[in-house]
């Protein structure tokens, strides 16, 4: 749907209404919603089933196609945007700065809630992988260079 905003005007009310089917009544709450229902539960049978055989061969061969496959999409999602109208309206503010905004202490808050966050997700990640790395690896300075770039 998001080819041909198939969601209207209104996002919000399209996917409250429509997908969650929200209601405001005490019911909604034990309101099963089953195409969300059958999806998930479809989602949690593949992460099961990758979890639960050896490591090496499901986890390595399901990163070695959905790494790839991730920025395939993303090529696409970057290229399509530069297609859309006013694309380059868009291009511009992205790429000249704007230097006043730097004494906003807003901005630097975001970027530090930006930093904190995103550095708590890829912990685990980190862990994950650092398992698999030889053992002469020196951990302190990778995890610096990730912090580091990251920030």
């Amino acid at each position: 749907m998001s080819f041909f905003k198939g969601w209207g005007s209104n996002p919000n009310t399209f996917f409250t209404t429509t997908i969650l089917n929200n209601t405001n009544s005490i019911t909604g709450l034990t309101h099963i919603v089953i195409p969300i229902l059958i999806t998930i539960l479809i989602i949690w049978g593949i992460i099961w089933l990758i979890s639960h055989k050896d490591l090496n061969s499901s986890i390595g061969k399901v990163s070695k196609i959905l790494m790839p496959l991730l920025f395939i999409m993303m090529a696409f999602i970057v290229f399509y945007s530069l297609t859309l109208t006013g694309s380059s309206e868009g291009i511009t503010a992205l790429f000249t700065p704007d230097w006043n905004a730097l004494t906003n202490i807003d901005i630097w808050l975001a970027a530090f809630g930006q930093i904190v966050f995103s550095l708590s997700l890829g912990l685990c990640i980190m862990l994950t992988y650092a398992s698999y790395l030889p053992d002469n690896t020196d951990l302190v300075k990778n995890g610096l260079i990730v912090a580091v770039t990251n920030s």
